[in-house]
């Protein structure tokens, strides 16, 4: 049972790892093979039919993502359009942190228009665009129209990198741009109930009530303070409070962000297990008490089972207006079975229930298996539920002790770090594999902020989903809020703290494999034989220690690269390059600051107005500007790497890439060796269109 999810999950990986999309025919008519065998293997018992079974499970991961797949088929946008009438159905808008106005729109119709005529072209997948100019928010469910730039979806910064477009694809984002023109609103319909809908109305109310708040602090400020600080505070406390209700985090500012993340506290803005259980236990436990203050009901019913009821309600409705993400998804499942066994007198909480709530979301949700909101939540919580079953009953058997109430408190705080420290080692590889970094003081800050959550925040957001029906929710928003200040400025603290966070080299792909299987190996299995994960583990650690790092990086629109030196610093071409790419660029390299070659005078690198000369590891690198250097390079580089077009024939250098191999592979990622033998290729190279292969989410 246990086993279950993960060879489904092995399934479900190895369709994603492959370079072309499977046959459908294929798929479907080897899958029915092996579940026949299965099925006839176990009707005459055959001795090879666990071995079936095992093959079928695994082949149902493989089906179940092809299936998917076949369900969504997202179209995309394949080139940018400069120019072009946008015209669709909001399917939702938020404000993000500086004020924009970030909408999805769905059912979309694209006009473009040139000096001889007019086109009109409808777009089936959704588009997500960024309006800079807007005199009000558009309700879901509007029809508008706008002057937008279209992008196809971002490809990987390099190859391997995270892919921003497939995330896209699987919520049926096609393209996404920004907006030239203000916002049309050309039919006023709004979608009522949908949950969208409703989402966006909170979230929209939240941050109305969070100006009326600043207003009044502000009557009282010119009495007070002059500071506008507390007003800016206030702002920002209320988008934490709108994500931590609606699970909409675009107006929580970047800063916000970065030290909740560097603190070690990021988990506290995605809903998960922590807000779903302290939700749903606080109703329960409500519930019980209202229930029991009737004397007679309480004689002929069980309270207690009624509460779980309530319970199990009250978290589908907190489910349904999160946004339905993967860890609160994952959470609601394991409380509904936990809840499930208060009706049915069961032991609920076991590995088992885990396993139940993964086989769900892998079934219905393969892709959730790429996210990595699904791979912390579930090790953070494999990790703690695996140390309490076989260490809790004896670690806390004496918290009921002869001190009582202190006692109590005591072990309340050596639960809150034990359970932080189980979860940051359980995540750490996860965290490692694709943030390449570590919080230092994570338990410190989860020790100060737990206690906030715990007996302040979710008590006022419980309130605060009692009052919105009503309109009153700004009663309880301001003491939430000021809640969500007093953990924000713990995290801004403590992420200013030197060494708050540690840079790692990043896991390759290979490594993190097999620590995680190792890690599975030995937590699910009780038998001896468990400790063989014990040694993987190790070898996975092992295998990670020689692995390289590119020595130069090309950006997939063609116009910036990145170079190394030999003390493993990063300079790139210009610091025009998109934040995004300079931030994944740095991660890569383990944190370390992008610098700007030409700022510096560097004896391995040398640039003109032509092209740019690259020495190092016996290697000579041109990276030509203007054809006019073609000639020279191509007689003495061992690599030509053009930003513009080649057209001459370039015979001597041992590789050659151009901006049209560029534009049709994506980024580039060459790892270079010393070795002075001119007669055999001292390199690799490799590129998003290998790494990411032809499927549905591709450009290429």
């Amino acid at each position: 049972m246990l086993w279950f999810p993960v060879i489904l999950a092995f399934g479900i990986g190895l369709y994603f790892s492959l370079p072309v999309e499977p046959p459908s025919f294929y798929v479907y008519s080897i899958t029915a093979a092996l579940f026949l065998g299965c099925g006839l293997s176990f009707i005459y018992k055959f001795k090879f039919r666990y071995f079936l079974f095992v093959l079928s499970i695994f082949a149902a991961g493989f089906l179940a993502a092809k299936v998917r797949i076949s369900l969504l088929d997202v179209e995309i946008l394949k080139i940018k359009q400069k120019s072009v009438l946008v015209r669709g159905q909001v399917v939702s808008a938020q404000i993000n942190s500086k004020g924009g106005l970030s909408i999805i729109i769905d059912k979309v119709k694209l006009t473009f228009k040139n000096k001889s005529n007019r086109r009109i072209q409808e777009f089936s997948a959704k588009i997500k665009m960024l309006v800079r100019r807007f005199d009000k928010i558009p309700k879901t469910g509007n029809i508008i129209e706008v002057f937008a730039i279209l992008n196809p979806p971002p490809m990987p910064s390099y190859p391997d990198g995270f892919h921003y477009g497939q995330y896209l694809w699987f919520k049926g984002i096609g393209a996404t741009g920004f907006s030239l023109s203000k916002i049309k609103v050309i039919s006023e319909s709004v979608q009522h109930g949908t949950i969208n809908s409703i989402r966006s109305n909170i979230h929209e109310r939240i941050l109305r009530a969070s100006n009326s708040a600043e207003t009044k602090i502000n009557d009282k400020a010119e009495i007070i303070s002059p500071e506008n600080e507390q007003r800016l505070n206030r702002k920002r406390s209320y988008a934490v409070a709108s994500a931590l209700i609606t699970g909409m985090r675009g107006a929580i500012d970047k800063s916000d962000y970065e030290a909740m993340r560097n603190a070690g506290l990021a988990h506290v803005l995605a809903i998960s297990g922590l807000h779903m259980g302290l939700l749903c236990g606080a109703v329960f436990f409500i519930s019980r008490l209202l229930l029991t203050s009737f004397g007679s009901a309480a004689l002929f019913f069980s309270t207690k089972k009624y509460a779980a009821i309530i319970a199990m309600i009250a978290g589908a409705i907190y489910l349904f207006l999160s946004g339905m993400g993967v860890p609160s998804m994952r959470a609601y499942i394991m409380v509904l079975i936990m809840l499930s066994g208060i009706l049915f007198n069961r032991k609920s909480i076991s590995l088992r229930i885990i396993a139940i709530a993964a086989t769900v979301i892998l079934i219905f949700s393969p892709e959730a298996l790429l996210s990595v909101s699904f791979q912390m939540s579930f090790a953070a919580v494999i990790g703690l539920v695996f140390f309490y079953e076989k260490y809790g009953d004896r670690f806390f058997s004496k918290k009921d002790s002869k001190y009582g109430f202190i006692s109590k408190i005591f072990y309340y705080f050596l639960a809150t770090i034990f359970t932080a420290l189980i979860a940051e080692i359980a995540i750490a590889p996860i965290v490692i594999y694709h943030f390449n970094h570590l919080p230092i003081y994570g338990i410190i800050a989860n020790l100060l902020v737990m206690p906030i959550i715990t007996f302040w925040i979710m008590p006022f957001l419980l309130l605060t989903l009692l009052l919105l029906p009503f309109g009153l929710e700004h009663i309880s928003l301001l003491p939430m809020c000021e809640g969500i200040e007093m953990m924000l400025n713990i995290a801004h603290y403590i992420s200013n703290q030197p060494s708050s966070t540690i840079y790692v080299p990043k896991l390759n792909p290979l490594s993190f494999y097999i620590i995680i299987i190792s890690a599975l190996w030995f937590l699910l299995w009780k038998e001896k034989w468990r400790i063989i994960g014990v040694a993987t583990f190790f070898i996975g650690i092992g295998l990670n220690l020689n692995a390289k790092k590119p020595d130069i990086l090309l950006d997939p629109k063609a116009l910036y690269f990145a170079v190394t030196n030999n003390k493993q610093e990063l300079f790139v071409s210009s610091l025009r390059l998109s934040k995004r790419i300079q931030n994944e660029w740095a991660d890569l390299y383990s944190g370390i600051k992008l610098k700007k070659w030409t700022d510096r005078d560097e004896s391995w690198i040398k640039c003109d107005k032509l092209s740019c000369i690259y020495r190092i590891k016996d290697h000579v690198i041109a990276f030509v500007k203007n054809e006019n250097a073609l000639h020279e390079d191509c007689e003495n580089a061992d690599i030509v790497i053009g930003l513009i077009p080649i057209e001459i024939k370039c015979q001597k250098p041992k590789l050659v890439i151009d901006k049209w191999d560029i534009y049709n592979n994506g980024s580039y990622a060459i790892f270079l060796s010393s070795n002075k033998r001119k007669d055999i290729n001292n390199f690799t190279f490799t590129n998003s269109r290998i790494a990411v292969g032809k499927r549905p989410w591709s450009l290429y």
